[in-house]
């Protein structure tokens, strides 16, 4: 006689085919997070680069306090002088910045984590598209 309850993938329960099946589930992605730690992790002891870092974030009227108020919200969904639309990058810094101030390992770790998370989202839509 079989029961009524749903099969709840990966919850603890008796068996190794549970184990196995949540190993080949997030497996891969256990596996992606820890090269991504592996790769960027001295990342965060960097300092800012001279690049465009003291042009967008340093240097940059807009990013300094007070952090919330409508000129700046009203420019970051504006374009910059560069003739630019990018208002989730500019809300992005303004939010790292709000949080962390001008911490550059804070920029760094924050980058990284959206990188994993870019990276979860194509592994999950390249296994979505391939089976």
């Amino acid at each position: 006689m079989q029961s009524d309850k749903p099969v709840v993938p990966c919850q603890a329960g008796p068996g190794p085919l549970v184990a196995q099946h949540c190993l080949k589930q997030y497996g891969p992605l256990i596996g992606l997070g820890a090269l991504i730690c592996l790769v960027f992790n001295q990342a965060v002891h960097f300092d800012f680069l001279m690049w465009d870092d003291n042009i967008h974030i340093i240097y940059n009227y807009h990013l300094q306090p007070p952090f919330w108020h409508w000129p700046k919200i009203l420019w970051i969904f504006g374009f910059d002088t560069s003739l630019r639309f990018e208002p989730v990058t500019w809300l992005g810094h303004l939010l790292i910045c709000s949080l962390f101030a001008m911490n550059p390992g804070a920029y760094h770790f924050c980058l990284i984590a959206l990188h994993f998370i870019n990276s979860v989202l194509v592994y999950k839509l390249c296994v979505r598209v391939l089976n």
